[in-house]
């Protein structure tokens, strides 16, 4: 892979005028000759990743503030001296629009990049970048920082989303306090479709105490684990304000700065030409579609080309009214596998319970301490293992059922969605390019999420007049504590059950966003791209036999010139 295929590829796209098209090629090109990967920052918003870039960067460059504040993809990379520069959109007289670099100061980066300052990043921003002098950056490294997800401002997650293809590794911002949200999960399973290296950092460890700081960090570990299908060997818990500030404990600090020194090091060189050969694979397929598109256009009619334009806004009209049938059938299927798992849980419930507190009231028996808090630290303790005796065997059979129940609702979805894709390609408008681009329910299904929670709410006392009280019922009234523990053992019994068809709930409901978000994107990508070769073809058109002939040519050409390029 070389950089003259991909300024090969801004050439013809220049001629094709795709603008975008030409400066993606450009960028992917300096990538490759300056030796660039990105690594991003993402997850969800207020999560503190500009400030975690900051502290890796001991410059506090980027701006952090109490609202979500980045609203553009933010490239920080090495420099001799720290500067800034952004792209903006620049509208001329002329049909087309070009960017422009233009340098700013570090400290007006805010203007450009927080939602504050550009809602809806309504001033065309294309592309910002900081140049710092840090050691970390010198061979090539580039850290972006990228609008979180999840927040009421949805133009940040769509920015995000975008930025994905151009990501060649990630670190994952996670917190204790909210955990890791579904949202975070459909990104992150994004993002990994793209991406091998990630690495996961609980950031905002000093907000909370130890043992909450590991149960935080193991749920980050499995969830993330089993989305991706892989194990995640650790996460990495730091607090960016104080290693920004020189205060605290490092606590993984030095392994994170390590992590990523030894990543720059070893497979810095590899990520740069797997950019390289993503960007020229992704570049020449659309301009591959493009040209044939251009050309189909030119060989018809005008009338029939006009005639395709209003039928293409039928088709689109068509394609949303699907898709809130769509919804609708997901809606009533998600209440259909919701009421099915609430009759297995009440049958579960009726059965498992009278055995669960039996074994409970047999562990207690065995406790021999009489003191009221180390009794009920003991107690608390059996009252877990007892439900994970009763409920683990239940939720694994349960889960069978759900996985099975899952996965034929989504295959009998994805039928639906290809049938209805299948009817626009009969419709006569190829340009969609949608028969077969949903072969099977893989592309949208969702992993199963549910764990047993061990989380204990009345293990320890939390006044000391509930100290006090156990200090006096241990000795005199055992039964007080067994109570608190049998109530405990139904809250946890009742709450992990549920899971199954809370489960389900969520995974119909991220399945759903995924399968909309790609049968919107063919709409509006093949939509797009056909109104753009139809108003070429009409153009030419209006000029005459001689130029038809003459794009026809030029085209041919084109085609033969990509079909010399090397795919990947």
């Amino acid at each position: 892979m070389n950089e003259s295929q991909l300024a090969q590829l801004g050439r013809i796209a220049e001629s094709l005028d795709l603008s975008r098209v030409r400066d993606d090629a450009v960028a992917a090109a300096s990538r490759l000759a300056e030796g660039q990967f990105y690594v991003a920052c993402i997850g969800q918003f207020k999560r503190g990743k500009s400030t975690l870039i900051d502290a890796l960067l001991h410059d506090p460059v980027l701006p952090a503030g109490i609202l979500p504040v980045t609203a553009v993809p933010t490239i920080v990379r090495y420099g001799e001296q720290r500067s800034a520069r952004v792209r903006m959109m620049r509208h001329t007289t002329s049909a087309a629009s070009t960017p422009n670099w233009m340098p700013i100061a570090p400290s007006e980066l805010q203007r450009y990049v927080s939602e504050e300052d550009n809602p809806g990043n309504e001033l065309g921003v294309l592309a910002v970048e900081v140049f710092v002098p840090s050691p970390l950056l010198r061979e090539g490294m580039c850290l972006v920082d990228t609008p979180g997800v999840g927040s009421v401002f949805d133009a940040n997650t769509a920015a995000t989303r975008a930025f994905v293809p151009h990501i060649d590794a990630a670190l994952i911002v996670v917190g204790a306090d909210p955990p890791i949200s579904g949202e975070e999960l459909d990104l992150i399973g994004e993002v990994a479709g793209h991406v091998e290296h990630l690495l996961v950092v609980l950031n905002k460890a000093d907000r909370v105490n130890d043992e909450e700081r590991r149960v935080a960090s193991d749920f980050a570990r499995t969830v993330i684990s089993r989305r991706l299908r892989r194990p995640i060997d650790i996460v990495y818990q730091v607090s960016a304000t104080e290693r920004l500030s020189g205060i605290g404990p490092s606590r993984d600090w030095d392994r994170l700065v390590a992590a990523l020194e030894s990543f720059a090091e070893t497979s810095g060189h590899h990520l740069v030409q797997r950019a390289a050969e993503r960007a020229t694979d992704r570049i020449a397929e659309l301009l591959r579609a493009v040209s044939r598109e251009r050309r189909a256009a030119l060989l018809r009619p005008t009338e029939e080309n006009q005639r395709r334009i209003d039928e293409l806004e039928v088709i689109l009209s068509d394609g949303e009214r699907a898709l809130l049938d769509l919804s609708a059938l997901f809606g009533a299927e998600q209440q259909r596998l919701s009421r099915r798992f609430s009759v297995d849980r009440a049958d579960f419930l009726r059965d498992a319970a009278p055995r669960a507190q039996r074994a409970l009231r047999k562990s207690a028996q065995s406790i021999a301490s009489r003191f009221g808090p180390s009794r009920r630290r003991a107690l608390m303790r059996a009252t877990q293992h007892v439900a994970r005796e009763i409920l683990e065997p239940w939720l694994s059979a349960e889960q069978e059922v759900a996985e099975a129940a899952y996965n034929d609702s989504m295959t009998r979805f994805a039928d639906r969605t290809n049938a209805f894709l299948d009817r626009l390609a009969d419709s006569g408008l190829p340009e969609l390019e949608s028969r077969g681009a949903l072969d099977d329910a893989v592309g949208f299904t969702e992993r199963s999420r549910f764990v047993f929670n061990e989380v204990i709410t009345v293990a320890a006392p939390a006044s000391p007049l509930r100290l006090a009280a156990d200090i006096v019922l241990g000795a005199v009234a055992p039964a007080v504590i067994e109570r608190d523990a049998v109530r405990f053992l139904d809250w946890l019994l009742e709450m992990n059950s549920s899971r199954v068809a809370s489960d389900v709930e969520q995974r119909m409901a991220a399945s759903q966003r995924v399968l909309e978000g790609q049968v919107r994107g063919l709409l509006r990508d093949g939509a797009a791209r056909a109104q753009q070769a139809l108003a070429s073809a009409n153009a030419a058109q209006a000029a005459g036999a001689d130029a038809i002939e003459s794009e026809l040519g030029r085209l041919d050409e084109i085609n033969a010139e990509l079909q010399g390029i090397v795919f990947y």
